[in-house]
């Protein structure tokens, strides 16, 4: 399946969508999909109840694994903006603390 669309549950969740696979831990993507993986480039938020509550990513994926270039932004600020390789920080980047140290 194919298209845009929206999805929205009692707690006030949003999901927005190209593709029909909805994923339960996520608050809410925005992005590309291929054959039911996260591929290209997407927004993903984290919502309540999860290990990354609140933290958000922006970038590139490869059938569900972060790669490429990214950003990542924890819910207390913390900022990395660079490169993915097999969905793990690697390469070039910058690391910017929610107190402006870099």
């Amino acid at each position: 399946m194919c298209g845009w669309g929206e999805m929205q549950w009692n707690n006030g969740g949003t999901y927005r969508f190209v593709s029909s696979r909805v994923s339960s831990n996520v608050f809410s993507r925005r992005g590309h999909w291929d054959k039911d993986s996260k591929h290209g480039f997407g927004i993903q938020r984290w919502g309540t109840g999860t290990k990354w509550e609140g933290d958000t990513y922006s970038g590139n994926w490869e059938h569900n694994v972060r790669e490429g270039c990214g950003t990542y932004i924890w819910n207390n600020g913390d900022e990395y903006v660079g490169e993915w390789k097999d969905g793990m920080k690697e390469g070039y980047a910058v690391f910017r603390l929610s107190n402006g140290n870099v």
